[in-house]
Order: structure tokens, then C-alpha cells, then sequence
């Protein structure tokens, strides 16, 4: 049988070779698109940096101003995030596979860190609720911002492969879940989804090739 198959962003050659297409029917859109911001990341004192999304690490890498950022923790989501900056000689201190697991460790473990959230515009608050909730000081600075594309699909795919919140709400705008098996990238991503089917995926680590793993491993 070949199922049908949608990724709801377009693949890197890498990643696609990871899916067994002798199964699949494989299509791919990209439904959101990441706009950076005009922002000048100027000297900004803290201890730590935090980042939850790989948009905003691969922006902050090409900052000309980096140096002064190198002695500084880092508090990252996704070991695809964590190998970008270690590759460029960052000191990652710990690495989650989600927002909240995060916020959560900062709050029993480094409370009297001074932080700085770098991350896009359009992003859930939970960090910043749970750190405020708890006191710990924490500056936000916006990189980017997502644009929805809200692009159609002409037929019923049988797995839908979803990486954001954002691309979920794009996805839905003009299309139906229906009977669809949604891969998810990580719990943030399935919370956008609860509400519109119980059949949902969740990669094991928040990582491409971890989600077309669950996607091989679910035929076989």
C-alpha cells in the first residue's frame, strides 16, 4: 500500500532520504514562512541564553556580535539546536525536549540567573509565565516573526507531517485533519492538534529525522 503522505514544510534532500518511499506517496508544502526581524542583537547583560526554537539559533548565528555571548549558558530545546551551537563552539548547558521542561529545570536548578529568551514573535508565553511565575529574571528579544501562508491541499493525505504550532494553525485555516494521522515534532506542536483529533504521533526526540522515524516505524 502507498500512503499518502504530507510534510507541512519542505525537506532538506538529507531528511527525505530518511523516508521509505517504496510505502509512501510523498508530498511537501511549505505553510509558514520565517521572516527575520530588523534587530540588531546589541550587548545585553545576562548569564544564560535561552533558546526554544532552531529559527531563532539559526538567526543568532549570523550575528556579527557574537563574541561577547560565548562564556554564556545556554538552555536549548531539540538537539538539532543543541549540535548547531556546539558546532559553533557554544557552551550548551542543558537541552530539553520541550519549552516547559525547561522552564521547569530553571526554576529548581538556576533561579538567580540573569536570562535572555531569544525566540520570534509569534510563540506560546509558557516560558515566560512559568520564569515570571517564579521570579526569575528574564529578557525576551524577538528575531523573527512567522508568516502563515494558509496553503490549500487538493486531497486527503493519510499522515500529515506537522514541526510548529504556527503550522498547524496555517495548515487548518483552509484544510481538514479528518481521518489524517498527524506526526508531530514534539508536545507544543501536538497541543495545536488536541482539539481536532486524538490521532497524533509525537516524535520521540524533537528532531526531522526522529519524526520520519516514527513515520517508517509505524507501517512496519
Amino acid at each position: 500500500m502507498n500512503y499518502k503522505v504530507l510534510s507541512t514544510k519542505i525537506l532538506d534532500p538529507e531528511s527525505k532520504k530518511e523516508l521509505n518511499h517504496s510505502f509512501y506517496q510523498y508530498s511537501e508544502k511549505d505553510f509558514i514562512k520565517i521572516i527575520p526581524t530588523d534587530h540588531y542583537l546589541s550587548e545585553i547583560v545576562c548569564d544564560s541564553l535561552i533558546f526554544t526554537s532552531q529559527n531563532a539559533v539559526q538567526i543568532f548565528l549570523k550575528n556579527s556580535e557574537l563574541k561577547k555571548y560565548k562564556s554564556k549558558k545556554i538552555f536549548c530545546v531539540g538537539d538539532t539546536s543543541k549540535s548547531l551551537l556546539r558546532k559553533n563552539k557554544f557552551r550548551v548547558e542543558n537541552c530539553f525536549n520541550d519549552s516547559s521542561s525547561l522552564a521547569k529545570f530553571i526554576t529548581k536548578n538556576n533561579k538567580s540567573d540573569k536570562f535572555l529568551y531569544l525566540c520570534g514573535k509569534n510563540r506560546l508565553k509558557n516560558i515566560e509565565e512559568i520564569l515570571s511565575n517564579n521570579n526569575v529574571d528574564l529578557i525576551v528579544e524577538e528575531l523573527y516573526e512567522t508568516k502563515l501562508l494558509y496553503e490549500k491541499v487538493n486531497c486527503m493525505y493519510d499522515f500529515i507531517l506537522f514541526y510548529s504550532p504556527s503550522g498547524v494553525e496555517s495548515f487548518i485555516k483552509n484544510n481538514f485533519i479528518e481521518k489524517s494521522i498527524c506526526f508531530c515534532i514534539g508536545n507544543t506542536t501536538a497541543s495545536a492538534l488536541k482539539a481536532l483529533t486524538d490521532k497524533i504521533i509525537i516524535a520521540k526526540k524533537p528532531t526531522i529525522r526522529q519524526l520520519i522515524k516514527q513515520v517508517n516505524n509505524f507501517i512496519n
